[in-house]
């Protein structure tokens, strides 16, 4: 037999990931998020300019 599933709207704030209800964060609004994301954008431009440069030689 099939199981049907019935899409359940989250409440207004929040969001369903693997059918738990987590909060939504604004990430821009707290400053430990907002350098986490900073250095992640650091890392990422580095690794890609040193994978460049190395197909480069």
């Amino acid at each position: 037999m099939s199981e049907v599933y019935e899409t359940v709207k989250p409440p207004k704030g929040h969001f369903y990931l693997v059918g738990r209800l987590f909060p939504r964060v604004k990430w821009w609004k707290q400053r430990n998020m907002r350098v986490l994301y900073f250095y992640i954008l650091v890392l990422i431009t580095t690794n890609t300019a040193n994978g460049f440069d190395n197909s480069m030689m």
